[in-house]
Parts: structure tokens; C-alpha cells; sequence
């Protein structure tokens, strides 16, 4: 691989080969088995930012997406040297412990990702190659009719459409396990966050695993970044509403077609 900036700044994230501790610790924690279809979709190209957009499912469930792909990557050879970073919500920087974990080996939010000028700044300049997130946010308290619920957090999305990064939908199936839906009596909905149906319970402990299926799919934008950039601003918002709906869609889809 040709040198480029991201040698120069490893600080930023963490080279594949180092988050193999963790990977190792997650499997055990929550996987039983796994089965990975598609995997060539999810392949990254390292001249290139990859993007990798997640159903979150329960408040507990994100982290088994993220640590197949990368144990599938490391599997795959040449592709240990890339850097990674990878966006949790901002409740994970509560626990001390679980954020000092994710940042030695995930290399979780540091500052130079929190703003969405920076976040694009940086991914042009390609100071890491992949960067993954869960847009459903805090909607993974919520119990839904469909399996991917509404995505509150766009920021990185939006970012990755404006940088021209390389997008991969990565649905999981099988996390649903750590979660217990309460949901409200005689059909009835909350008023907020796409109308949900009740809670979703976090229902994990020691020894409670599951297998996963994931399926990959890569995005391909109704529009690059130098041609939404000639729309006037009302219409470049529409746009990438549309990009987003789009991708939920697809997501979701991606999340059905699995076995």
C-alpha cells in the first residue's frame, strides 16, 4: 500500500490488527455463531474513506456488526494496516471504562471527528479509511413494528455523501436477543421518534449470546457532492433527505432479505 497521510496520524483511530483484543472479547461476550453473506460488498478499497452504516437493534446489541466486519477484514488478509474509528453515541463517554475500551480499540469519537466540517475535512484528506456508525441512536430504546428504527443521528451519513466516501449498509439479525420489547396496550403509539410502539428493554447478561447474520450492501448516491453543491440550499436539504430515506430503505431491505 502506498504510503499516504493516515500513517501520519494514527492517534486519530486504530490500525485493524490492534482491535483483534476486543473483537476476541465481544465474540465471547455476546456471539454463539455467525454467518456473513455477501462479504465482497463489505470489502474496503484502501486508496478510499469506507463508511459502514448499521442497524443498531436493542441499546446493547450494536457492538457484534462492527466486530464481525472487522474480524471478517483481518480474515480476508491485507487489510490489517487500515485505521478505523468508529462512532458510538455520545451516552457510551458516561461509563469511564467501556469509552477508554472503545478508544484503545475502536478508537471511539475523538475531538477532531465531532463537527461536521471537520468530519468531512478529514475524510477528504483521508486521514483514516474506515469509519462505521449506528444512525438509529437513541431510537434503540424504542420498540418498533419495523426492524430498523428511525435514524436520529444523520451527522455521519451526511458527512460521508458530502465527502464522496465509499457507503456499506451492514444489516445484523440476531441481536434482537438482547432486548425486551414492552410494548403499549391496544395498538396503541407513543407520540415521538416515528410513533414507536413501546419500549425496548436492554436483556443482556453474562452468558446470553446469539448467533448473527449479516449481510452486506453498498450505496451507490442519486447525486455526488460537486452536484449537490450546485443546488441552492433549500433544495440541497431535500436532497439529502432523500439520500437518507433512501439508505434507511435500503438498510432495511438489506435487514428483510436475510434468512
Amino acid at each position: 500500500m502506498p504510503d499516504s497521510p493516515v500513517k501520519e496520524r494514527p492517534r486519530l483511530g486504530v490500525r485493524l490488527r490492534d482491535a483483534a483484543p476486543l473483537v476476541a472479547a465481544i465474540k465471547k461476550l455476546q456471539v454463539s455463531g455467525y454467518e456473513i453473506l455477501n462479504l465482497d460488498a463489505a470489502l474496503p478499497n484502501p486508496d478510499r474513506v469506507t463508511v459502514y452504516i448499521c442497524n443498531h437493534g436493542p441499546v446493547l446489541a450494536p457492538f457484534p456488526a462492527p466486530t464481525l466486519t472487522v474480524a471478517a477484514l483481518l480474515e480476508a488478509g491485507g487489510y490489517e494496516d487500515l485505521i478505523a474509528v468508529t462512532l458510538f453515541h455520545w451516552i457510551v463517554e458516561l461509563n469511564p471504562v467501556l469509552s477508554a475500551v472503545l478508544t484503545k480499540y475502536f478508537g471511539h469519537s475523538t475531538p477532531e471527528l465531532r463537527s461536521m466540517e471537520g468530519l468531512i475535512r478529514l475524510m477528504k484528506e483521508r486521514r483514516f479509511h474506515i469509519l462505521g456508525t449506528a444512525p438509529e441512536g437513541r431510537s434503540c430504546a424504542w420498540s418498533y413494528d419495523a426492524p430498523v428504527g428511525p435514524f436520529t443521528r444523520q451527522g455521519l451519513m451526511v458527512a460521508a455523501l458530502e465527502a464522496d466516501a465509499d457507503v456499506i449498509l451492514t444489516a445484523q439479525k440476531g441481536v434482537e436477543r438482547f432486548g425486551l420489547p414492552v410494548r403499549l396496550p391496544f395498538g396503541l403509539r407513543l407520540p415521538f421518534e416515528g410513533g414507536p410502539r413501546g419500549l425496548l428493554l436492554p436483556w443482556w447478561y453474562p452468558g446470553r449470546r446469539t448467533f448473527v447474520t449479516l449481510k452486506y450492501g453498498r450505496y451507490q448516491p442519486l447525486m455526488t457532492a460537486e452536484e449537490r453543491a450546485g443546488l441552492s440550499p433549500g433544495d440541497r436539504r431535500v436532497q439529502l433527505g432523500a439520500e437518507l430515506a433512501r439508505m434507511h430503505a435500503q438498510l432495511t431491505a438489506l435487514y428483510e432479505e436475510i434468512p
